[in-house]
This record gives C-alpha cells, sequence and structure tokens, in this order.
C-alpha cells in the first residue's frame, strides 16, 4: 500500500477512527493488525520474512537479557551474549543477502569465472533493508545494555513493524519509539490537526514535485545516448531535487501519520542541500541511516582499532561502501559509494589547510560569502554522485558524464527542444514555483516549527493556507493514466 494511493486514504481515517474508538489497553494490538495488513498488501507472503526477523531479533533479546539477570560469571555471561548477538546479525544478514544480494553476486562470479550457477527467481520483499537494520539496531542495544529488554514479543513486533515508518524510514531506534508504544495514546485534536498537516505537505512533495520532476529524469536518462549533454546535467540536478523530494516525502508523511496517532518519529531530514561540507550534508540527509552506521559501524570501528587517526578515514570508507550495497545490489551503487568516502576523507586530510587557504587570501573575513561557496561546492559535489545513483550500469554513468563534459550545447536549454522530454512549459513552469515554495518552506522550517506556526494562524489565514495545500495536491499533482500511485524511489531498497 503506498501513501499516495486511494487505498491509504481509506486505511488510514478507519485505522484512526478505531484506534482511539477501542479500548486502551488494546489499541497496540489493533496497530499492530493494521502495520501487518499495510504491509501484507504488496506481497502477503513477505510477512513471514518480518516475522522470521522479529522472532530471531527477540528471543536474542531474551537470551542475552536471562544471561545478564542469572547471576553467572562476568565473562561467561560476555560470551555467550556476544555469540547470541553474532547468530541473530548472521540470522538477519543471511535472510537480506538471499533475497537482495545472491544473484548479484552469482552474476559476477559468472562474469568472472564462467561458472553458470543458478539464480534465485525471488522478488525483493518492500522495505527489507530497513525493517531488518531497525531489529538490528535493538539487539545491539539490548547486548549493550543500553535499553530494557521487551519481553512481550507482539508488543516487540510492533515496534518493528510500525506501519508509518515501515518500508521506508525512519530507521527508528527502540530508545525512541519502542517507550512510547508501550503505553497507550489518546485522542488529541492539535495532534491529528498538526499530523495531517505535516503528511499533506509531504504529499505536496511527492505528488506535485518528485512525480513531475521524476518524468522528464526517466525520460532523459532512458534515452542518455540521444540526449544532449547540457540536457543530461539540467535532468542530473534535477534528478537531485526529485530523489530529495520524493525520499524526503515518505519521512514527512510517516511523521504525520505517526503524529496524528500520538507518536513521535524521529526527523529524518534537514534541509540537506544547504549543506556547507560533506560532512554537514550526511548530517542532514537519511539521519537514521547515518547515525545507524555511525552508532553500529563506524564509531565501534575506531575505537577497536589501535591507530585511531587512520581508522577513522578507513572508517570512512567501510561505512560509504556498506552504504552503497545498502542501496542495493548494483555496481554503481557501490561506485556512488566509494566516491562519498572519497569525498570524507579529503574532506577531513584538507580541514586545517582549507582554513589557513581562506584565511591567507582574506576569504575568512567574509562568512556569507564562504558559506554560499560552501554551500554551492558541496551540491555539485554530491550531484556528480548521483550520476552513478541514477544510471543503470556504469557504461551509462560514463556516457552520462562524458556527454556532459565534451557535448554540452546549452541553447538546447533555451529551445523548444526542452519541451520533447515529458513536461511541456507549463508542468516546467508548476515545477519551478513548487520548487521555489519548497526553498521557502525548508528556509522557514530550519527557523521554526512551520506546522504549529500555520495552526497558530488566525481561522481564515488558516484555512486559506490548507485549502491552498489541499487544492494544490488535487490540481497540480502528477497521477498515472488511471490514478495509479507512482511508487516511491526507496521503496527498492
Amino acid at each position: 500500500m503506498l501513501f499516495n494511493s486511494f487505498e491509504f486514504l481509506i486505511f488510514l481515517p478507519i485505522t484512526l477512527l478505531l484506534y482511539f474508538v477501542l479500548p486502551a489497553k488494546i489499541r497496540w494490538i489493533w496497530l499492530l493488525g493494521c502495520s501487518a495488513y499495510f504491509y501484507m498488501c504488496w506481497n502477503a507472503k513477505y510477512i513471514v520474512l518480518i516475522g522470521f526477523s522479529v522472532g530471531v531479533t527477540w528471543l536474542g533479546s531474551m537470551v542475552m537479557d536471562r544471561c545478564r539477570r542469572s547471576g553467572m560469571a562476568q565473562e561467561k555471561e560476555k560470551k555467550i551474549s556476544k555469540i547470541t548477538l553474532y547468530t541473530v546479525l548472521v540470522l538477519n544478514l543471511a535472510v537480506l543477502f538471499v533475497f537482495k544480494y545472491y544473484n548479484f553476486f552469482i552474476e559476477n562470479i559468472t562474469a568472472v569465472t564462467g561458472i553458470t550457477l543458478p539464480f534465485l527467481q525471488v522478488a525483493l520483499p518492500v522495505g527489507i533493508s530497513f525493517y531488518i537494520f531497525q531489529a538490528l539496531g535493538y539487539s545491539i542495544d539490548v547486548y549493550r545494555s543500553t535499553i530494557q529488554v521487551e519481553k512481550n514479543p507482539f508488543r516487540y513486533a510492533l515496534f518493528v513493524m510500525f506501519f508509518p515508518q515501515l518500508v521506508a524510514g525512519p530507521i527508528e531506534r527502540a530508545t525512541n519509539l519502542l517507550p512510547q508504544l508501550q503505553k497507550p495514546t489518546y485522542f488529541n485534536l492539535d495532534n491529528l490537526k498538526k499530523g495531517l498537516l505535516i503528511a499533506g505537505w509531504g504529499m505536496f512533495m511527492k505528488v506535485v514535485i518528485a512525480d513531475r520532476l521524476s518524468i522528464f529524469v526517466d525520460h532523459v536518462y532512458n534515452n542518455y545516448t540521444q540526449a544532449d549533454g547540457s540536457v543530461l546535467l539540467l535532468a542530473t540536478v534535477l534528478f537531485a531535487l526529485q530523489i530529495y523530494c520524493d525520499f524526503a516525502s515518505y519521512s514527512v508523511i510517516a511523521l504525520g501519520v505517526a503524529k496524528a496517532l500520538g507518536f513521535t518519529l524521529m526527523r529524518n531530514f534537514r534541509f540537506p542541500y544547504s549543506a556547507k561540507s560533506m560532512a554537514d550534508f550526511w548530517d542532514r540527509w537519511h539521519i537514521s541511516l547515518s547515525k545507524w552506521f555511525e552508532d553500529y559501524i563506524y564509531t565501534p570501528f575506531v575505537w577497536s582499532s589501535k591507530n585511531a587517526q587512520r581508522a577513522v578515514y578507513w572508517g570512512f570508507v567501510l561505512v560509504f561502501v556498506i552504504s552503497g550495497f545498502w542501496h542495493g545490489a548494483r555496481w554503481t551503487y557501490v561506485i556512488w559509494g566509494v566516491i562519498h568516502a572519497v569525498y570524507r576523507v579529503v574532506g577531513a586530510l584538507t580541514r586545517k589547510s582549507r582554513k589557513k587557504f581562506y584565511k591567507k587570501i582574506g576569504l575568512s573575513k567574509h562568512e556569507k560569502l564562504l558559506d554560499a561557496g560552501r554551500m554551492i561546492t558541496t551540491f555539485i559535489l554530491v550531484d556528480i554522485t548521483y550520476i552513478f545513483f541514477r544510471a543503470d550500469s556504469l557504461p551509462q554513468a560514463a556516457q552520462v558524464i562524458r556527454s556532459i563534459v565534451s557535448d554540452s550545447n546549452f541553447s538546447v536549454l533555451f529551445s523548444e527542444t526542452l519541451f520533447s522530454y515529458g513536461l511541456d512549459w507549463k508542468d516546467l513552469l508548476v515545477a519551478a514555483v513548487s520548487l521555489a515554495v519548497l526553498w521557502v518552506v525548508d528556509l522557514l522550517q530550519a527557523k521554526t516549527d512551520l506546522a504549529d506556526r500555520v495552526l497558530a494562524l488566525k481561522l481564515p489565514l488558516r484555512w486559506a493556507v490548507c485549502l491552498a495545500l489541499i487544492f494544490s495536491i488535487l490540481i497540480f499533482g502528477v497521477y498515472g493514466p488511471q490514478y495509479d500511485a507512482t511508487p516511491f524511489i526507496y521503496f527498492q531498497f
């Protein structure tokens, strides 16, 4: 089930209504049932995979907790807990490997060795990387004794399967979400209004901006051998905006739906294209995944290394290579991760020398100008990596770069040829105005809670804003021939 589908427009009101009508003690059971149904709308059979991940991580956490409370020798308890954690990790990652990476590795083994091995004819379970990472984060937290174990397996299942963020994040932490799920929430009109307003803004980002830009981007990249280099450059820039609006919109809708139910999820994006460095960018983009990698891979790797300084740099490489594979079983994603690792290593190595250089040429005295330059440079560096992220293969990415560098005729961007890539001038005008609105909203949101400010307006102004949002979605939203909902990009991860 997609957030931007008619089915969800029916599902959500029923879920909200019955959640608050039912007795408080059993509301979480209703929410668990709704979450299971929400996921099974894609492929009912794959609920077994979530059940497996939930069962393994819950049982593992119970074993680790029982060892801790048994009074056994500390050394023995630590050994059993470590074996249990490794077992949980291996079993979950094995499921992820089989369904997401097996065919990729078989394909590459065949290409290198010539040995023909059987492929698996299985569909990629939607959201598998998200819910497995969330479950593994819980297991590691239990091992570290940073959270109390959840003894009710079904309530723990709700933590892993909570439908607003189940298939595309944010990847929640047990320290934040689990305590909220352990006590009932009650109807709050302010939460409902704020949640629906936030979800509405997320819907605007998805159907008005992201889905409109995707038409142009897909048309250009699907015909990259015929497209002019300047058009490919424009499509790459627009893809940066498309993927932000598409991915962030899911997280925004998830936050809004959760808020309507009385729950608070972590913020997953924070105006990322205003970042002034690559480190700053990753503090703003897909925050839940970035923090997951930092807490569970990067920091332990650095702390366990004898040479901490060298480990910092190799930690960047490790994290971003894994991040590339996390996004998908394709070499273009791996190269995307490697380039980001290089950015981080080079950035860390040159930090002091860059500061000295700016001071020497007097640029450090003009902070606003320097920040603008940093922001533009960071966006350009990020956008270069998006060529690999969007391309279907390394040869395609290489051809796109070659065309942009050596075959760009920018006069094409000011001719009617631009309208032959799926969007006419009216659509491009709507996209430009919508992006301007997005920019203003992000700027304001960086300084204040914009939803609260809107709801604090006088009634006529408040209704004007809400109706403008609703009618913008209805009038300018992009829908399929039969009003088919367009899947979110990150569902494939």
